[in-house]
């Protein structure tokens, strides 16, 4: 009778252990699937940041400068384009690199003409368009 009792509770533990253990594979496999769909998406961005920083390279080889700042259209068109929320990068590609950077509660990027954008957590959270563009 002991041997029976034992033998039933060694069963039910080991049923349990592999239903604990095929949840435990099902999660994993959830999680490589949704790593995979992240890793997927970064790529993603990643070749269309490359692909942004050839059509900044294309315009500077096309103008024979190689300065970056100079082949990028500052004007009022490029000023326009900004908007709350982008990144350094993406700043930078549109207007290219700042005369000046300041970096006080919010950092800021300087531009000719008094042209600032202003930067909080790393992200664009206003600007001030030149004064003759």
């Amino acid at each position: 009778m002991l041997k029976t009792r034992l033998v039933i509770v060694i069963s039910v533990l080991l049923i349990a252990g592999a239903a604990k253990a095929n949840e435990r594979v099902t999660q994993l496999e959830a999680d490589i699937d949704t790593l995979t769909n992240r890793i997927s998406v970064l790529e993603q961005m990643f070749i269309q940041s490359a692909a942004n920083h050839q059509v900044v390279l294309d315009l500077v080889m096309s103008n024979g400068g190689t300065n970056a700042k100079s082949a990028v259209p500052i004007g009022k068109a490029a000023w326009r384009k900004l908007q709350k929320g982008m990144s350094y990068e993406q700043v930078e590609l549109l207007l290219g690199a700042p005369e000046s950077v300041r970096v006080a509660v919010f950092s800021y990027w300087e531009y000719d003409n008094y042209g600032s954008v202003r930067f909080d957590n790393d992200r664009v959270d206003g600007w001030t368009e030149p004064d003759n563009t």
